[in-house]
C-alpha cells in the first residue's frame, strides 16, 4: 500500500519532500490554487485537447539536489504528457513529436482572484466554479 499525503495544505520547508502529480483533464481544462494567508487564488485555464494533462509540482525544499537555494514551490503545469521523462512518455504513449516545419501552440489564461479584496475559501470556490464551467481558450 502507498503513502497517503494530505495535499490540502503545503507542508513546511523540510529539504526532503517533493511531489509531482498528474491528472488527465476532461472536457474543461483548468486548475486552481488558493492561498488562505492572503485570501487570494490563481486559476489557470487551457485547451485540454492540446494539453490533456495538468501537472502539479509541490516542492518543500528538496530540489535542486545540489546547491544552496532550494525551491519551496507549488506550481500548476498544463502539459502534453502525464510524466516528466521523455523516455517514460514514449513508453506510455503520451510523447508528442513534431515533424519538419510542424508546430504546436497553445494558450494559457491565468487569472488572479482576490487581488483587490481578500476572499474566503468558499467564495474562491464559488468564483472558480463560475469560471471553470465555460470552455477553456481554444488554440488557433
Amino acid at each position: 500500500m502507498g503513502t497517503v499525503v494530505d495535499l490540502s495544505r503545503v507542508g513546511e520547508k523540510d529539504g526532503r519532500t517533493a511531489h509531482k502529480l498528474f491528472a488527465r483533464m476532461g472536457k474543461f481544462g483548468w486548475g486552481a490554487l488558493y492561498r488562505e494567508k492572503v485570501g487570494q487564488g490563481l486559476v489557470v485555464r487551457f485547451d485540454p485537447n492540446t494539453l490533456p494533462f495538468l501537472g502539479m509540482w509541490i516542492c518543500a525544499g528538496a530540489w535542486p539536489a545540489t546547491g544552496v537555494e532550494k525551491q519551496y514551490t507549488v506550481a500548476l503545469e498544463p502539459t502534453t504528457s502525464n510524466v516528466d521523462s521523455l523516455a517514460s512518455a514514449v513508453h506510455n504513449g503520451t510523447a508528442r513529436s513534431l515533424g519538419p516545419r510542424e508546430r504546436c501552440s497553445w494558450k494559457l489564461e491565468i487569472q488572479l482572484i482576490g487581488a483587490s479584496l481578500c476572499l474566503s475559501f468558499d467564495d474562491f470556490c464559488a468564483t472558480v466554479s463560475s469560471i471553470s464551467s465555460t470552455p477553456a481558450p481554444a488554440t488557433n
